[in-house]
């Protein structure tokens, strides 16, 4: 037949059998492409299965349960060693029971280092801030009971015993209201005592210049006298900022050498530097990470459902606290900020759809902070003891480098 329509004769040499012959069969090319996309499926598939039970880890038992559809055709275990040996799951050490727990890889078209070159860690940074001494030396001390009274609040809230629910072991949530007051004591008291050393650094720089701008001492009563109707009310400080340690080759938020205004807080920071402008970033972390995620080009991509909650806290904050949270917009934004990182929504919010989608976007940017920085998850891993704890150390870095990109 072949000679009659004039076609060469069909070489058989290569083919195993009669009919691998005459089937058409695949190139080597398509088979390729037909596998990759079977893989493609799994990884999806375990993505999608893991932020619907919102787990950050999971066990080969928690595995073994996962359905892919129009994926390999591999049994259980098979399944596990290819996805960790096609890069799309990571292998960890476990805790408890399980020795070995995964978690899974999310890839990007553009390395964070091309998107934002966050291990550049040259920093000689230094600036002058020009700090009101006379009102904030004003603030300090011009009502007496100022500083007991703020000794006495943090004694409050030290022994305040939070409103149990019922009788037993304090509940989660008790004992993060316990905690949050601790540290809103300790808070308060560590800002008494940096004002303090702040002004005595101040005066006592002033009263140094005074003496040699005088040419040498003063009795009590004319350097008191003097103190009261100097006319010096501003200092220039200069300062001077550094990368903190931690993870060595990895960028992140400067901090200030010793005394700073960085270092107080707001209502601080009126009085010591009330003539200059805060320039700050609205929302910051809830603007960097999708700018972040558009950048990377991450595959798979978030969700939907989960990146619209991610930019409904960037764009509609307030209307989010309000409307859907049914809180005030200092408590929403609490709220919003501890979901995102990893905090057990109370029971009166945990059921609403965009709290749990919320959580969704949690668990994904980890995963991905991992995924993009794995030295330092490994590097973490040694410092916090801890898989959570370094994954959002990783995950806040990336905040921190992308705001100073």
């Amino acid at each position: 037949m072949r000679a009659a329509c004039k076609l060469p004769a069909r070489d058989r040499r290569e083919a195993r059998s009669l009919a691998a012959a005459v089937i058409n069969v695949e190139t080597d090319q398509d088979e390729q492409d037909d596998v990759a996309k079977q893989w493609k499926t799994a990884h999806r598939a375990l993505v999608d299965f893991m932020l619907i039970r919102k787990k950050v880890f999971a066990t080969r038992t928690f595995l073994g349960i996962m359905k892919v559809r129009d994926g390999p055709n591999l049994s259980k275990e098979g399944m596990v060693q290819g996805l960790l040996n096609m890069n799309f799951m990571m292998q960890c050490k476990g805790g408890g029971k399980t020795d070995i727990q995964f978690l899974p890889i999310l890839s990007g078209q553009v390395s964070v280092q091309d998107a934002i070159s966050h291990r550049t860690r040259t920093c000689d940074l230094k600036l002058e801030e020009v700090y009101d001494v006379g009102k904030f030396a004003e603030y300090m001390h011009k009502h007496r009971f100022r500083k007991e009274n703020a000794e006495v609040l943090a004694e409050v809230w030290k022994n305040c015993a939070v409103k149990r629910l019922r009788p037993g072991r304090p509940t989660p949530q008790e004992l993060k209201q316990k905690e949050d007051l601790q540290k809103k004591a300790e808070k308060l008291l560590h800002a008494e005592k940096l004002g303090d050393r702040l002004l005595d650094q101040l005066e006592e720089d002033a009263t140094k210049k005074r003496k040699l701008e005088q040419g040498g001492g003063q009795d009590v009563k004319d350097e008191e006298a003097s103190r009261a109707s100097s006319s010096v009310k501003t200092k220039v400080q200069r300062t001077r900022y550094h990368y903190p340690e931690g993870f060595d080759n990895l960028r992140s938020r400067k901090q200030v050498d010793g005394l700073g205004a960085q270092k107080f807080s707001r209502r601080v920071q009126m009085a010591l530097v009330g003539g200059t402008h805060d320039l700050d970033i609205e929302n910051c972390m809830f603007t960097l990470l999708p700018q972040l995620l558009d950048k990377l080009q991450v595959d798979p991509e978030m969700p939907e459902e989960a990146r619209g909650a991610l930019l409904r806290c960037r764009d509609e904050r307030a209307v989010v606290c309000q409307d859907i949270l049914r809180m005030s917009l200092p408590e929403g934004k609490q709220a919003l900020v501890s979901i995102f990182f990893g905090a057990q929504p109370s029971k009166a919010i945990e059921q609403l759809d965009f709290v749990q989608n919320l959580q969704k976007a949690s668990l994904y940017c980890r995963w991905l902070a991992a995924s993009a920085c794995r030295a330092e998850f490994l590097q973490g891993i040694q410092i916090a003891q801890s898989y959570l704890i370094c994954i959002w150390r990783v995950k806040i870095s990336c905040c921190h480098i992308g705001w100073s990109s």
